[in-house]
């Protein structure tokens, strides 16, 4: 049974490969950005962004390119990502090699990668609904630090979304393009995906928006309540310190108007229960009222 030929490229410097397939991967790398398809002669060269997640528990995501090549004339697809082996791993090569053709090759390539756009959204999403339930439990260190990763996340996964859109598109409305996808209506159906996906991100980013907002007032009231309680203890501990500062002045306590419990026998016991009877009567009333 005929199958599509499929090489990866992992090394530009390799023996044994086509100079002039590794001529165009070293040409098109030179070139920033990613997202289209175009020919070289009877060469389809596309140049791809892929969706990786680094690190464990809140996705970060990041793009990198893949550079694809596809020769109709010896029904040989050839492949050089830039990160090697991460996209390879999660494409499976045997899935494009038991390919029939070229063309069945490239729209399985394609169907893959808005897969992995799609894995992606569902990680976010699981991301976003643990982020809530933080915010709900009132763990907001951890709030900020995964939304800001998560702002970060969705805004490569839109870029990225957004490329794969353009050249599916620009692929669609070339007819020798699309010649090189198997099926048409498989085309289309990627399309609507990954504009889907775009619709998908816009709802997610708003989420976010809502949850940074939800945190900056759940901060904004427990400070408001840090300082309320810090009112509180003000006002309890400044009437004895105000009864303290009193009756340390230096007036000359031989005029009978000044000071004179400080003549008393239990003057100082009453100038201490002055001070506790304040502090108890300033507490119990600002309990009343909640601030304690």
């Amino acid at each position: 049974m005929h199958s599509v030929k499929v090489e990866v490229v992992r090394d530009l410097e390799a023996p044994g490969i086509d100079p002039r397939i590794l001529g165009i991967f070293r040409e098109y790398l030179g070139y920033v950005g990613d997202g289209y398809c175009e020919f070289e002669e009877a060469l389809l060269v596309c140049v791809i962004s892929i969706p990786k997640v680094l690190g464990n528990g809140i996705p970060q995501v990041e793009l990198f390119r893949v550079f694809i090549v596809v020769d109709p004339d010896v029904d040989k697809m050839y492949i050089y990502p830039e990160d090697g082996e991460a996209f390879l791993a999660g494409l499976g090569m045997e899935r494009l090699e038991r390919a029939g053709d070229y063309r069945e090759a490239l729209q399985e390539l394609l169907n893959h990668l808005v897969g992995s756009y799609n894995a992606i959204l569902t990680s976010i999403q699981d991301a976003i609904d643990k982020v809530e339930d933080m915010v709900e439990s009132g763990d907001l260190g951890y709030v900020v630090k995964a939304t800001y990763v998560l702002r970060r996340s969705l805004i490569n996964t839109r870029r990225g979304l957004k490329n794969l859109v353009q050249m599916l598109r620009e692929i669609n409305s070339d007819q020798r393009k699309s010649s090189m996808v198997k099926s048409h209506h498989m085309l289309l159906e990627l399309i609507d995906e990954a504009l889907a996906g775009l619709e998908i991100v816009e709802i997610y980013r708003e989420t976010i928006i809502s949850l940074r907002e939800a945190h900056a007032s759940l901060l904004g009231l427990k400070l408001n309540d840090i300082v309320k309680r810090l009112t509180a203890i003000t006002v309890v501990l400044m009437l004895p310190t105000l009864i303290a500062s009193i009756y340390g002045m230096n007036f000359d306590t031989s005029y009978p108007l000044n000071m004179p419990e400080l003549s008393w026998s239990f003057g100082y016991i009453y100038a201490l229960l002055l001070m506790i009877s304040s502090s108890m009567a300033g507490y119990f009333l600002l309990k009343v009222k909640g601030w304690f």
